[in-house]
Order: structure tokens, then sequence, then C-alpha cells
């Protein structure tokens, strides 16, 4: 007979999320033929189990587990514990021997791309200054054929009509924060910066890191002149990167459009991204 989930009646019930235990003393959780078992080995094999499930409760790390209680032949793993493989982990992410949920590879910035919402308004993710706007291409400022981004979608932020307006937005790196304190991380960033013909109005970005409630330092993408755009309007792409500083907690991502010339403040960004890496 089969070893059910369901002891009988004296055996001692398991308290892991560990499948069976054959004769061989392997886990088992299929219908293998390995997981079936006689009259005979019923006990043998229920007798491992309780042995098995007391080191994954007994509050140390013993056995195959990758930390106290867990790993291995054990549950997964909490975020932030120690691993070995994915399948430690609850998340099943472990990363430089941690469980981790840090989004590596992935934008973090929300709506950077500017396609969130109605041209001629504020941005979700984004608090706007004064003028700042979303402008749509084909509206008169760029063209969906002038150099940018390949795959771009309808807008992109726009100067407005003020000599400098600015957008903020606001990154969470907490659950990154273990793989930080290792230094273990790099943060990329890139953007489509541009402007307006032969005027040289211009957008920075600047994407301070936070430890704590202050920007400690500041990774810059920009300007782009309009002799970088060799007097064409459009969008030429910028990219930078640095590594993380211990207690780094947050970005503070800060869009500045500065106007040289003119009436429209014609400083132009699309596709803003923040990612991290392992370096």
């Amino acid at each position: 007979m089969r070893l059910q989930p369901q002891p009988q009646p004296g055996a001692k019930a398991v308290g892991f999320d560990a499948a069976f235990v054959d004769y061989k003393g392997s886990l088992c959780a299929s219908d293998s033929p390995r997981c079936w078992f006689t009259l005979a080995t019923d006990a043998r094999a229920t007798a491992r189990f309780a042995a098995l499930s007391a080191s994954c409760t007994d509050g140390q790390k013993n056995g195959t587990e990758t930390d106290v209680d867990c790993g291995g032949s054990c549950g997964r793993c909490a975020l932030d514990a120690a691993c070995q493989q994915n399948s430690d982990c609850v998340n099943g992410q472990c990363v430089m021997g941690l469980c981790s949920a840090c989004p590596l590879d992935t934008n973090l910035l929300y709506n950077g791309d500017a396609e969130s919402d109605a041209p001629g308004s504020a941005a979700p993710g984004w608090s706007f200054g004064p003028e700042f706007v979303v402008d749509s291409y084909g509206g008169g400022n760029l063209a969906a054929t002038d150099p940018g981004p390949a795959a771009r979608g309808q807008n992109f932020f726009y100067g407005g009509l003020s000599a400098q307006s600015s957008a903020t937005a606001m990154v969470d790196l907490a659950r990154c924060a273990k793989l930080i304190e290792r230094q273990a991380v790099t943060l990329k960033v890139a953007g489509y910066l541009g402007g307006y013909a032969s005027q040289d109005d211009n957008m920075v970005v600047r994407f301070g890191i936070k430890q704590g409630a202050s920007v400690t330092s500041q990774v810059v993408l920009g300007p782009v002149l309009a002799a970088d755009r060799q007097d064409a309007s459009g969008l030429l792409l910028r990219e930078s990167s640095a590594i993380l500083p211990k207690g780094a907690c947050g970005l503070e991502v800060v869009m500045t459009a500065t106007r040289t010339a003119g009436l429209s403040n014609d400083a132009y960004a699309d596709n803003i991204t923040a990612t991290v890496s392992l370096k």
C-alpha cells in the first residue's frame, strides 16, 4: 500500500512541505513506483518522515537546509534567507545565495514612456510642476518619423511654455536592500532626450540615489543640444550607470526642461528607464 498524506493510526504527522520518503531515503512527490510501500516498509518510511520533519522544525540549520529549517529537503525559505537554487525560495528566485524579490533587469520607473495618460496632462507616476506636460507625436513639435526610439508610443514629455519646468518620480529599492548591502547591484539608466531644430532647449534627467531621507549621489542624463542633433528636431539615446552604495533605499528621478530661445520650452524626453542588475 502507499504511505498516504494522512498517516495511518499511530503514525506521526508530517509538518513540512516535502512529500514522501521512499525506502532508499529519497524525497518523492509523485506517483512514481518508488513512492509506494509495502506493509512491511510502511513503518520504516513513516519513521523517516518523522525524523526529517523534526530536523525541519528544530530551530537549527542542519542536514540539507540552506537556512534555518528551510531550503533543501525542507520547505521553501522566506525572502532574504540563504539559498543555493531557485527551488529553495518561496518566490523562486535565488540571487547570490539569497532568496531575493529584487526585480533585476526590469524597468522600475513607472510610466517612463508617458503613455499612461492623455496629451496635455500630468502622467501617472509623476508629479508635474507648472507647464510640464505630455505631448503627442505629430502634434506640431515632434513627428513620429523624427529621430527617436524605434519602439515609441503616442506620447513624449514636453517642457511646455515656461523658461524652466520639471517633473519628479520616486522609485523604491527596498526589495533590493540585501543585495545592495553586498554592493552587488548596478543602477542602469537610459532615456531619449532632445529638442527642436537649431534651438538649444534641453532636458536633463537626474536619478538621485537616496540613503535614508536624503539624496546622497546622482546619475545624470543629458543635456542633448542642437549640435548633438545636427540642428534637427528629434531625440537621442543617452545611457549611464553606477554601483548602488550601501544603504541606498530609493531613487528620486527629476526631469528638468530648460528653454534657451523662443516662447515654447522645446525640451523633450521619452522612454526613461531605471533598472538594477548584478554587477
